[in-house]
């Protein structure tokens, strides 16, 4: 590799403005730490422009390397030359020349197929600006007439697996929900894979607006992108979009899929000539879409987006998607995802932890098994007769393995409480007694013969029906594919014992009676990722605390990879005031813990605290609770007493709904009540939100508010099996293991503080205050562990709550109102 020069000048990232000094020191970091194939942990607060520093930063870095590698190329080229020019006595003149033309002629076809594309995209790009329309872009394809529906006899041929060699188990590509048609051999869908910028976030809106900075930046007009999502996102055939929910959205494309390759009426969507598909992609290419532009586009072709992306992935620059996409390695097989040499980019990455437990930690019921035993048992009596040797035992294997998962679930009649249990892997392996059973066996046979889509299709055709004449009637529910469930959760099982947990919970009722396996130990699952990745970045607003970030997910990256970076805030320390109030107006203490948060005298002063707050705070409030119910607790309580009255005379109140659906509406009630309290003469000066650390809501107008510390309920079997995993890998010494376990118990909660007041600031032109409420935010501990800017800028240490009320109030009063954002 051709090293990078110490720069004398200063590296052109074109920023669409003049960067700010934390904007330069982030790109550089970047950069440099891209070049050098580092893990990096960057932290740049809400407000500081990070979306664009990373757009820049790594788009820079990247046309740099394609620069850097097509001249190491052509390099390589012409040393093999040289070295094949050497005298050699037996080899005539015209063999040698050949042998040089054949040196080159591979890396010449690369880099021609891939300049003749560049020239077609340009050509796209010229019409677009001009406002000529693409003639091809016009063309529409019609739907492929449709035969009559399928006669049972074919259904059971569909259903029926294939005979199964467990000997040899010659494996063959893997098919799943996600497959789509085969790929053609065409010279224009055969493109190199390029070296990328994989960026994933968690949410389809967080993902849209990084596409949307991504378009505003210089380098939108010459980067190849492409977004990729759920079929509940880019689905546009309207009988399968109806459906709604993904399971039934899958199973139905499924359908349509396999009546397409029979040539009876698939989906009208689903492009398999090579012209239409590389009219797609170039399309695509041609300009920077997300998922609604990239639906736009496959309505105006005519072709599923949805299946038409995968194409698009290899010679993409820069792929986005969701989280669960690319730490699943199924998944990212299924997308054609390769991230060996690529640029992995995680935004908002202080989710990553809790999603990677999330979709590696499995669940069953004891509904789920019984489902799964009647579609098992369903199936063999319909095919018993037609179903080979290997089939045979291992469908019975897998009766053996489900009726003995479903024992620890069945409660004995003689308890009278539910039943909470921790159980080792290997020791719940033993106490089911299929210690002896192969599961990685049964896996590849679950995975080779498709014996879950095959159950889900039985499912379907005999759903609620009885079988053929002189058959048992057996119930099997639509659309579930539980055998599928059952397989991921014997999976975990051959993990290591010390990787996860098996938690029971036993109950009267079989859809709450479960199993679940506990992932304790994430590391692992994001290992392959880190190790095959050229660089691996985390990225977040708020990403402190990080140490446990880094001590739960890379202590087995090597200390000279790792490079943790964190920016300052734009604003300056003035418009920013931090208090952390340990008492409140009648004096006494602001002890918000789990034994005294719902004394009645607490709530009150907590009350009277936040009623003279907002006497004195123009705009918006947001007042952050540690729960739900607490939540709930202390407003009914305020309204008992009076207290909510006395905040409703300045505020309109408003509380976080649970409901999702119901979150964007309050949003807008909110501002809008923000709004109408500025008018002169308005009884009310804005509004105050009730919210839930962690919750749905996280952004503040003016004040934030935090009510207590959220610790997690220590009384949770998961909480308890993560800290005493965290004391395991503790040092030997009894207080380090103490230590280590207090640590990692109040990051959980001051990462959880750190989100919900990272979002006080939005632009570099705010201001805003936050009062810590609870006098445990006086211990330097914790107080070390709030973010950096904060800490910078001073947090205010008051014992008398007229003090706060006073500094709060100068603060606002020494405050013009900014210009609206938004």
């Amino acid at each position: 590799m051709i090293p990078v020069a110490n720069l004398e000048t200063e590296r052109d990232f074109n920023f669409p403005f003049t960067p700010w000094s934390i904007q330069k020191d982030f790109m550089n970091h970047l950069y440099d730490g891209l070049q050098n194939g580092k893990v990096l942990v960057m932290e740049s607060p809400t407000g500081t422009g990070k979306s664009l520093s990373l757009i820049c930063g790594s788009l820079k870095w990247l046309k740099d390397h394609e620069e850097r590698t097509e001249k190491e190329r052509m390099q390589e080229i012409e040393d093999e030359r040289a070295a094949l020019g050497a005298p050699l006595a037996d080899e005539p003149s015209w063999v040698l020349d050949f042998a040089k033309e054949e040196v080159a002629k591979d890396v010449q076809d690369i880099i021609a197929k891939k300049r003749k594309r560049e020239e077609r995209l340009a050509e796209i790009r010229r019409r677009a600006l001009s406002g000529e329309e693409d003639d091809k872009a016009k063309h529409r394809f019609k739907r492929p007439k449709t035969a009559g529906a399928q006669k049972d006899s074919q259904d059971d041929e569909d259903r029926l697996i294939v005979d199964y060699d467990s000997e040899t188990e010659i494996s063959k590509p893997k098919a799943s929900f996600l497959d789509g048609p085969e790929d053609p051999t065409e010279d224009d869908l055969d493109l190199p894979d390029e070296t990328k910028i994989i960026y994933c976030s968690r949410t389809h809106s967080q993902i849209s607006q990084f596409v949307k900075e991504l378009r505003r930046s210089a380098y939108s007009s010459t980067t190849k992108s492409v977004s990729l999502g759920s079929r509940q996102g880019m689905c546009i055939n309207e009988s399968v979009r109806k459906l709604g929910s993904l399971p039934k959205m899958n199973d139905r494309c499924l359908d349509l899929m396999k009546a397409s390759t029979k040539e009876e009426g698939g989906c009208e969507y689903l492009a398999k000539d090579p012209a239409t598909r590389v009219q797609f992609t170039d399309q695509l290419h041609a300009a920077i879409r997300d998922i609604e532009d990239m639906v736009d586009l496959g309505k105006r072709l005519h072709t599923c987006p949805y299946y038409a992306a995968r194409d698009a992935v290899r010679p993409s620059q820069v792929l986005t998607l969701p989280y669960n996409l690319l730490l699943q390695a199924s998944a990212r097989e299924s997308l054609g995802i390769d991230v060996k040499g690529k640029v992995v980019i995680i935004d908002e990455a202080h989710n990553l932890i809790d999603t990677i437990t999330s979709i590696y930690s499995v669940s069953l019921t004891l509904q789920d098994l019984e489902r799964a035993a009647r579609q098992l048992q369903g199936y063999l009596q319909r095919y018993k007769k037609r179903l080979k040797g290997c089939n045979l035992a291992y469908i019975r294997q897998l009766n053996v393995i489900i009726g003995a998962l479903k024992k620890p679930l069945t409660k004995p009649v003689a308890k009278a409480k539910d039943d909470r249990s921790v159980v080792m892997v290997n020791d719940f392996v033993h106490m089911l007694s299929i210690d002896h059973i192969n599961l990685f066996k049964i896996g590849h046979y679950l995975a080779e013969s498709r014996l879950g889509q095959k159950l889900q299709g039985f499912a379907e055709k005999f759903d609620m029906k009885g079988m053929d004449e002189g058959e048992s009637e057996v119930y099997v529910p639509k659309h579930m594919s539980t055998i599928q469930n059952v397989s991921t959760f014997l999976m975990s099982l051959t993990n290591a014992d010390l990787e996860g947990r098996i938690m029971l919970s036993v109950t009267d009722d079989p859809a709450t009676s479960m199993m679940k396996y506990l992932l304790l130990n994430p590391a692992n699952a994001f290992r392959r990722i880190v190790e095959e990745a050229r660089a691996v970045v985390l990225a977040g607003g708020t990403m402190a605390p990080i140490p446990q970030l880094v001590d739960e997910l890379f202590l087995y990256v090597p200390k000279d990879r790792l490079s943790p970076f964190s920016c300052g805030h734009i604003i300056p320390a003035t418009s920013i005031l931090s208090i952390a109030a340990a008492t409140g107006p009648t004096g006494r203490p602001f002890d918000v813990t789990f034994e005294h948060r719902s004394e009645p005298s607490l709530m009150n002063e907590l009350g009277a605290a936040i009623a003279n707050l907002c006497n004195v705070v123009p705009g918006g409030v947001v007042c952050f609770f540690g729960s739900y119910d607490y939540m709930d607790k202390v407003n009914g309580h305020w309204e008992k007493e009076g207290l909510l009255k006395r905040i409703c005379a300045k505020k309109q109140v408003f509380k976080e709904p649970k409901q999702s659906s119901m979150v964007e509406p309050t949003l807008r009630e909110y501002a809008t009540c923000i709004e109408g309290g500025r008018k002169p003469g308005a009884k009310q000066t804005g509004g105050i939100l009730f919210a839930v650390v962690g919750g749905k809501m996280s952004e503040g107008i003016k004040l934030v508010i935090v009510v207590g510390l959220p610790f997690p309920n220590p009384n949770s079997l998961e909480l308890q099996e993560k800290l005493k995993y965290m004391k395991s890998r503790a040092s030997t010494a009894a207080s380090s293991k103490e230590d280590v376990v207090s640590d990692y118990y109040e990051n959980i909660c001051m990462k959880a503080v750190n989100q919900s007041i990272g979002r006080a600031i939005r632009h570099k032109d705010d201001y805003a205050a936050i009062v810590l409420l609870d006098r445990r935010y006086q211990q330097r501990r914790i107080k070390s562990k709030l973010p950096a800017w904060i800490r910078d800028a001073g947090v205010m240490e008051h014992n008398g709550f007229g003090m706060v009320v006073g500094a709060v109030a100068n603060f606002f009063r020494n405050k013009r109102t900014p210009p609206n954002p938004h």
